[in-house]
């Protein structure tokens, strides 16, 4: 009786309420939870405006080597001949763009680590306090992915920026994509190979659930091209993923 109880209340606390509108925490947490839950688009644009504000002071920053260097050419070229003054603008622009990309990296860093709450492996309902955290480190993510990244694409620069957003990376790791979401739940052991255009993310959605979880590619393992890798996976020691192969939360990948 005791196991079929003990039973019975595990499966309880399993199971999420997708259209729960309370919240069981408590003070500051659980008001918050509930207004995320009862009034979802607005509580999702308030705390939407919050990470694009973080976002613009990020791309703001990048922007100011830009205009500092293009306004001073221009001011001190404005006099020479016109096939001078274009070039020296022009190529203090593209000065501006390689130092901005840089000002961009560090200040995603900086700002992913003002991040106060730590992202840990959960299941919960997609409208919970817990994944508020976890969006604001992917929006940092992807405003560098689809702006920079693929420029700096295999580099050490790119496993600088990866390790500063949480990502654990061991010595001889060769990353060639940008395709990667939630760095700080991904650990690639040494001499692991992640190959050109792979995807990887450390999440995977289903029925208003969010899943988070962790992906370890360990030692000498290596992720074929344009293969997709999602949270809760683990690739063992010098096992390989074949090309174009989804892997699917759960799943232990073994050396053949």
């Amino acid at each position: 009786m005791n196991d079929l109880k003990e039973n019975k209340q595990n499966k309880e606390k399993k199971f999420i309420n997708i259209h729960e509108t309370t919240s069981q925490k408590r003070g500051v947490w659980g008001v918050m939870e509930v207004f995320l839950r009862r009034h979802k688009t607005f509580a999702y644009l308030f705390f939407y405006l919050w990470v694009v504000f973080a976002c613009m002071v990020c791309v703001t920053l990048s922007l100011h080597p830009i205009y500092s260097l293009v306004l001073w050419t221009y001011e001190r070229t404005q006099n020479a001949s016109f096939v001078f003054h274009i070039f020296a603008l022009s190529f203090s622009t593209a000065l501006g763009l390689v130092l901005g990309t840089i000002v961009l990296l560090v200040a995603t860093v900086v700002f992913n680590k003002l991040n106060p709450f730590p992202i840990r492996p959960r299941k919960n309902n997609w409208y919970s306090v817990e994944n508020i955290p976890w969006f604001y480190h992917n929006a940092l993510v992807y405003l560098v992915r689809y702006s920079v990244l693929d420029f700096i694409t295999p580099s050490p620069i790119q496993q600088w920026w990866l390790r500063g957003m949480g990502m654990k990376i061991g010595k001889g790791v060769i990353i060639n994509t940008s395709n990667i979401s939630d760095p700080c739940l991904i650990t690639l052991e040494d001499y692991s190979t992640i190959g050109g255009s792979v995807t990887m993310m450390g999440h995977y959605g289903q029925k208003g659930i969010l899943v988070i979880g962790e992906v370890i590619v360990k030692k000498g393992a290596m992720v074929g091209l344009k293969a997709s890798i999602f949270g809760d996976v683990i690739i063992e020691e010098y096992a390989s993923v074949l090309p174009h192969t989804a892997v699917l939360p759960k799943s232990r990948i073994i050396k053949e």
